[in-house]
């Protein structure tokens, strides 16, 4: 118990020590439009606090299943590398906001889109798929009421994940404030170009 304890500390040290190196390699500052409370800050929580939180709460549930199954242990990688790449992606997408760099809104918009497909087709897809063909395989029996209660698990997740993604996405697509703040073209400083006059003075 004390071992898996300090396991798990160092692995928390070394997931916040790779955060900070992402945050401090990423060159910007705060935009001093950013209030303390809203619905962006909020979504910058989402992407550096909930999806990280969420995707490892996922792991953690998942990676029993695959050791179980030595014939998955594919998936069981997979998934693990998924998970790691997302969850770097979500804090580096969150940190581009916060910092308001160039290019931040439609990186979260292709985040949304590859956590969507992750959530809802890979895992309550795919997974669900090649776990119960592999259960069949076996002869393994699992009684109907089993079945269908992680099925409509499995559809309640895939509501609320499609939701949440499909939400946020509109909110950026239409948001007063994110267009402000993320989509304000930038001032060159070449000099505005005169219009010639086709007339010339005649001394």
């Amino acid at each position: 118990m004390d071992q898996g304890f300090f396991s798990a500390i160092i692995v928390l040290l070394l997931v916040f020590a790779m955060f900070y190196a992402i945050y401090r390699s990423v060159r910007g500052k705060k935009s001093t439009n950013l209030k303390r409370f809203g619905w962006l800050e909020l979504f910058i929580a989402y992407l550096c606090i909930v999806v990280p939180l969420s995707l490892l709460m996922g792991l953690g549930k998942i990676s029993p299943v695959f050791e179980k199954m030595p014939a998955l242990s594919y998936l069981g990688t997979f998934d693990f590398l998924a998970r790691l790449i997302l969850i770097f992606a979500s804090f580096y997408i969150g940190v581009c906001l916060w910092k308001t760099l160039k290019n931040a809104v439609r990186k979260a918009k292709i985040f949304l889109i590859a956590l969507l497909t992750f959530n809802v087709f890979i895992v309550r897809g795919f997974y669900n798929i090649a776990i119960y063909r592999e259960l069949a395989r076996t002869d393994v029996s699992i009684p109907a009421s089993v079945v269908v209660d992680a099925f409509t698990r499995d559809i309640i997740g895939a509501l609320v994940s499609a939701t949440v993604a499909v939400a946020w996405y509109v909110y950026l697509s239409r948001s007063q404030r994110v267009k402000e703040l993320y989509d304000t073209p930038s001032v060159t400083n070449e000099p505005a170009i005169q219009p010639v006059n086709s007339r010339e003075n005649i001394s």
